[in-house]
């Protein structure tokens, strides 16, 4: 049956082999722009797979399949979300009230029975996706698959491992789920395990189910003697039949299980890049088999991630070399040449493309690039390709007008981006604006996507409903890596509703997360009490871990949120790898003091006031200033009471970058700096990634900067070193208590904490590094003393 909003009451589920909710206004004969198919026992998690499905952010309708293989199901969970199914979505469910996995008595030994299969058949779209009940998809998953399978018959994206317990992302999937001919499913047998010349998980998989007709079926098989095998057999029929693209995004979060055959395998290779790291150039590397996303040319990626057989345009043409790479590899159905050429090279270039021009594939406007963009149609662009070089006024206005030129997810790129440059800055900008959102910036080229619904305005300008704070239920999370700050979208909410600041300011179960500054607000989160632990590795990271709610709160409401404080805070700077967590971790045993290790918001201001993200100046200086003077009497009002009034804060060791802010914001603030032996503080640096000896030197006189200016501003500083603490631990920290004008922690318990530190570290030997790039950093350093010995 066919049921929609507003219809009379439908028939149980359970009693209704087929069932399909949609919107009255939906037209559900029309093809729907994709589909995502999922097998279930109806299972709990399979509430945060379908919520996942809603969120994405694809610009256009989207059928969700629901197949259940499990006649004895609680149906329950299925009206939940039924109700909750977005306007633009379709929910159908198949219920045939049977099994047909042989192990429950049906016929087929693929995993799932004939559910794939048959769900695939009845998507009522080319595009088909799959996903399992117990995984999730980033927001952006679909509609980076829609990109990349245009003009191609199957697409995948990459995957995050993820922790079964805590829900946590562990690392990316660069060795297993990476496509044909590449990771350690090439060889044919793995773990006694058939393969294909590689493999794709189902999850991150999209098909056209009409190009890739006759693969259908293959979901129903399993290699003999191997029942639920079908995931393999329909990937080597795909790799061996069929064209395929890759997204080359991990937006699909695979939770592990301990129980598959290959876990230990598995388990020792999440543990090796959680320990190495796990850099974007070490999982291109992986992925090199794949066609190139970073080579020898910085275009080649570029060119893969442009429509095929679409209208674009290229900025800049000069002799037409690009132009005819742009040609052959994306075949464009037309392709505007614009620039302002002399009459000789005009003459070059309407020869070199006399059969395309003929053809109408090509078209040449002679001319200043402003004047010849603005002549084209609006909306009408699928790509634009900007050549780099241009002056930071003409880039901004070339951005500008071009939105208007590209359509809904079109492509905005180009080339020139790089530190100080006019590109990188008016990029920067627009990107704050809130109309595109960013693909890509590698080798100097970047690559932006047009929103949706969005606008080429500030965002603050469109957000007039923020000036009251709100409160909104958490949906969903999601990590964009391991070792990212805080971001406004780490969580995806709904349920929004108003909330006013005296009820804001009487929660004592919320805490300032981060601040959405396009947007001009701060959020918080609804924590635990328990969660404002010391212990954690980060703050930020145990305030997502436990977050239930988000609560936003304009930033011309701060003042009167905090109310009136009189803080003195206590920040710990260091040059890294140093002991600053250990110290805050003692400092904070002190009868009167809470302490924080790594609150989001210095790390984000930092990420504000560098050149790469907004302009630099006095006045943008003063703002920052007081968002983290504001900021800190958040946390304060936060995390501290009348037993506990002192707040002691360790920030990240970038942050000195931003330390004389703090002090601005906090004139009377005590700083603490912790340093490290030159040689032992380059060797433990290099156990993590991309740290060679120069970027080290640059490092170390960067820091070594930093403290000058700390040491010449008249701060309250007070300097420690990582020898000190570790040979006169208690005395050390009991000093730099009295400093702080912090009670005197007990001497037992920081004993314990410090004995259990460096006895850890003594057995795990010495500091490790590499001997050619140590000797880079010592001919550097050229023996001169340490900048921060006093």
């Amino acid at each position: 049956m066919v049921w929609t909003l507003g219809a009379s009451e439908p028939t149980q589920m359970s009693a209704a082999p087929l069932f399909t909710h949609a919107h009255p206004d939906m037209d559900i004969q029309r093809p729907f722009d994709a589909a995502v198919v999922i097998r279930t026992l109806v299972r709990e998690t399979l509430t945060r797979a379908v919520e996942s499905v809603y969120a994405q952010d694809l610009d256009g309708s989207v059928q969700i399949l629901i197949g259940i293989d499990d006649p004895k199901a609680e149906f329950a969970l299925l009206d939940h979300l039924v109700e909750d199914c977005p306007d633009h979505m379709a929910l159908t469910i198949f219920n045939p009230g049977y099994s047909t996995f042989a192990p429950n008595g049906g016929l087929y030994d693929a995993f799932g029975g004939i559910q794939l299969s048959v769900l695939t058949y009845l998507a009522h779209t080319r595009h088909v996706a799959y996903l399992d009940d117990d995984n999730w998809w980033a927001p952006s998953h679909l509609s980076d698959l829609k990109a990349a399978i245009e003009g191609y018959d199957w697409a995948f994206a990459l995957r995050w491992f993820v922790d079964p317990d805590t829900s946590e992302p562990l690392c990316v999937d660069d060795w297993e789920s990476v496509g044909p001919g590449g990771g350690i499913f090439t060889k044919g047998v793995f773990k006694g395990r058939r393969y294909y010349d590689g493999f794709v998980d189902p999850n991150p998989l999209m098909i056209d189910k009409l190009a890739c007709d006759s693969a259908v079926a293959e979901w129903n098989r399993s290699l003999p003697g191997e029942p639920g095998t079908n995931d393999r057999v329909i990937f080597d029929y795909l790799r061996k039949n069929h064209h395929f693209n890759c997204t080359f995004n991990p937006t699909v979060f695979y939770v592990i299980d301990p129980k598959d055959p290959i876990h230990r395998s598995r388990s020792v290779g999440i543990a090796t890049r959680q320990s190495g790291g796990q850099s974007e150039a070490d999982i291109e590397r992986r992925l090199s088999h794949l066609p190139p996303l970073i080579q020898e040319s910085s275009r080649k990626w570029l060119l893969r991630k442009l429509t095929r057989n679409a209208i674009g345009a290229l900025v800049g043409v000069h002799d037409g070399g690009f132009a005819e790479r742009l040609l052959d590899a994306t075949r464009p159905a037309k392709l505007h040449l614009i620039d302002s050429w002399e009459d000789e090279r005009y003459q070059q270039i309407l020869t070199r493309f006399e059969g395309p021009i003929g053809e109408g594939r090509v078209q040449a406007h002679r001319g200043e690039a402003l004047p010849a963009i603005t002549n084209l149609t609006d909306d009408d662009l699928d790509w634009v390709y900007i050549e780099g070089g241009q002056p930071y006024e003409e880039a901004k206005q070339t951005l500008e007008l071009l939105w208007r030129k590209v359509k809904k997810r079109g492509w905005i790129a180009g080339g020139g981006f790089g530190e100080g440059t006019g590109v990188q800055q008016a990029v920067d900008e627009f990107l704050a604006k809130g109309g595109v959102k960013l693909a890509k910036i590698a080798g100097g080229q970047f690559v932006l996507r047009k929103r949706p619904g969005g606008s080429p305005r500030p965002r603050n300008e469109s957000l007039r409903t923020l000036r009251t704070p709100a409160i909104s239920e958490i949906r969903g999370k999601t990590w964009g890596e391991p070792a990212d700050t805080v971001s406004p979208n780490d969580f995806w909410t709904h349920n929004r509703s108003p909330l006013s600041l005296d009820e804001a300011g009487a929660r004592r179960d919320i805490s300032l997360y981060c601040f959405d500054d396009p947007a001009r607000q701060a959020l918080f989160v609804a924590i635990p009490r328990e969660a404002h632990r010391t212990d954690a590795s980060t703050y930020f990271r145990a305030q997502y871990k436990a977050a239930g709610k988000v609560i936003s709160v304009p930033y011309e409401s701060l003042p009167a949120y905090c109310g009136e404080q009189d803080a003195v805070p206590v920040f710990i700077f260091s040059i890294g790898r140093c002991g600053a967590t250990l110290l805050c971790k003692v400092l904070g045993l002190a009868p009167n003091a809470v302490s924080l290790s790594e609150s989001g918001i210095y790390s984000q201001v930092l990420g504000f006031r560098r050149a790469e993200y907004r302009k630099v100046g006095a006045k943008r200086d003063r703002e920052l200033t007081e968002l983290l003077r504001l900021g800190t009497h958040c946390l304060q009002k936060n995390v501290t009471s009348a037993a506990r009034p002192k707040l002691v804060l360790k920030v990240r060791d970038q942050c000195i970058a931003i330390s004389d802010l703090i002090s601005a914001a906090f004139p009377r603030a005590r700083l603490i700096f912790l340093y490290r032996d030159p040689e032992e503080w380059a060797r433990t640096s290099m156990h993590a990634p991309g740290y060679s000896g120069e970027e080290l030197a640059r490092l170390w006189d960067e820091a070594g900067a930093f403290f000058q200016g700390l040491t010449e501003s008249g701060a309250a500083l007070h300097t420690l070193s990582y020898d000190a603490l570790r040979s006169d631990g208690t005395d050390a920290v009991a000093e730099a208590a009295q400093f702080c004008g912090l009670e005197p922690p007990p001497k037992g318990p920081v004993q314990k904490v410090l004995e259990r530190h460096f006895g850890a570290e003594g057995s795990a030997g010495a500091p490790r590094g590499d001997d050619g790039q140590l000797d880079t950093f010592r001919a550097h350093i050229g023996g001169a003393s340490s900048p921060f010995e006093s």
